[in-house]
């Protein structure tokens, strides 16, 4: 009989939990909480298919060997909102050369989707309005990539930016992008999205940025690995939980979903991994963020580090620091702030509508290109200046400028 009254729990268990339970992106949920574990071969189709449209063209961001992905050449994206230069930055159309635009001085933008101006068209993202504020000075190239940590920004000027000698060079950043620089894969740092991609990782190697994975292997080979744990530097990306995938000799247990029940209420204990620690993240980016100025620096372009908030900016105490914040305060970096530019509240219509996007709206690209060109002028009035030293000063200088643009 007690064998029996098992059989009736565990039965009626594994009834409900199956009737209740919702398969997402991540996999099976039950509350909105994750049923362990996440399944490696269900991940790996899912992205197998989507590297399939990449190879026919049909995607606007492409792979790289050395930054994981960014913008192709004469792209257009599904639903014909971005479009790329023949350069692979994003234009107003295809085939438009930037090379071949004649302009008195360059502004290159480095950043993730928020300096990209992802949800608005490309006359309504804030570097297209800077440019217009700025009349004919200037020509503002916006290097931006959707999904861009720190680590890939920095990348992305030194490989693509800098040969072609902007006078001055944006790093636009949001507080997550400092953490996008611990991942390694993208399909860990975007469960919900279609990021196919291995990302490059930096190390500090006697205090020197170091990258372990360069170059990158192919996603293709990636999603034929056998389980996630045979991914390579798996254990480097700070999204990875051991606890969280299945494990090849455990596959039989996983078909019952009270044990996956049982599991991911009584999870199985992971070491710590400093290689991933919150005091790890904030030295890597504090270098490559030194890095960043030094060598464009060196290079003859003026740099300038801009914090872009987002909405949880505001979400938080007003006496909040961002990480990202903190940590270019506490290596004395020069930077500007512009969580005041979207200030006084409400500034609900600087965003996107709730359940239509989390990125600036029309408004909010207009309002942060007015506090970039406040930002900006300055510099550009310095370059102009035939007597003033370059920006490698900023470097020279024994406490960070440190701007909040209203």
């Amino acid at each position: 009989m007690n064998v029996a009254v098992v059989l009736v729990i565990g039965g009626t268990g594994e009834v409900a939990l199956r009737l209740f339970s919702v398969k997402t992106l991540e996999g099976l949920t039950l509350g909105g909480k994750l049923l362990r574990p996440r399944i490696w071969d269900d991940l790996a189709e899912r992205h197998t298919h989507g590297l399939h449209k990449a190879s026919t063209g049909e995607t606007y961001l492409v792979f790289d060997q050395q930054k994981g992905w960014t913008v192709g050449a004469n792209r257009v994206s599904e639903g014909r909102l971005y479009f790329s230069s023949v350069e692979g930055i994003r234009s107003r159309t295809t085939g438009f050369s930037f090379a071949h635009q004649a302009a008195p001085c360059r502004i290159a933008i480095l950043g993730d989707s928020f300096a990209f101006g992802e949800e608005v068209s490309f006359d309504d993202s804030w570097g297209h309005h800077l440019e217009l504020a700025l009349g004919q000075k200037c020509q503002v190239l916006n290097f931006a990539v959707p999904g861009y940590g720190v680590d890939q920004m920095y990348l992305r000027y030194m490989k693509d930016v800098r040969a072609w000698n902007p006078d001055v060079v944006i790093f636009a950043f949001v507080d997550a992008d400092v953490d996008r620089s611990m991942s390694v894969y993208a399909f860990l740092l975007f469960p919900h999205g279609t990021m196919p991609f291995p990302k490059p990782r930096f190390v500090l190697a006697n205090g020197q940025l170091s990258i372990f994975n360069n170059p990158l292997p192919e996603p293709e080979d990636l999603f034929a690995k056998a389980s996630i744990q045979e991914l390579p530097f798996i254990t480097y990306d700070r999204r990875y939980n051991e606890g969280e995938w299945d494990r090849p000799r455990w596959r039989f247990l996983y078909h019952f979903y009270l044990f996956r029940f049982l599991i991911s209420w009584y999870a199985l204990w992971e070491s710590p991994r400093g290689e991933v620690s919150d005091q790890a993240m904030k030295s890597l980016n504090q270098e490559i963020f030194a890095s960043f100025l030094r060598e464009s620096s060196l290079a003859q372009s003026i740099p300038i580090l801009i914090y872009l908030p987002s909405t949880i900016d505001y979400e938080r105490p007003r006496d909040y620091e961002p990480i990202g914040l903190n940590i270019l305060r506490s290596a004395g970096l020069p930077h500007a702030d512009l969580r005041p530019c979207l200030r006084p509240e409400p500034i609900e219509g600087y965003f996107m509508p709730r359940g239509q996007g989390t990125h600036y709206s029309p408004e909010g690209n207009r309002q942060i290109a007015r506090c970039v060109h406040e930002v900006l002028i300055p510099h550009l009035n310095q370059r102009q200046d035939a007597s003033a030293p370059r920006a490698v000063t900023l470097l020279n200088e024994s406490r960070a400028a440190t701007v909040a643009v209203r």
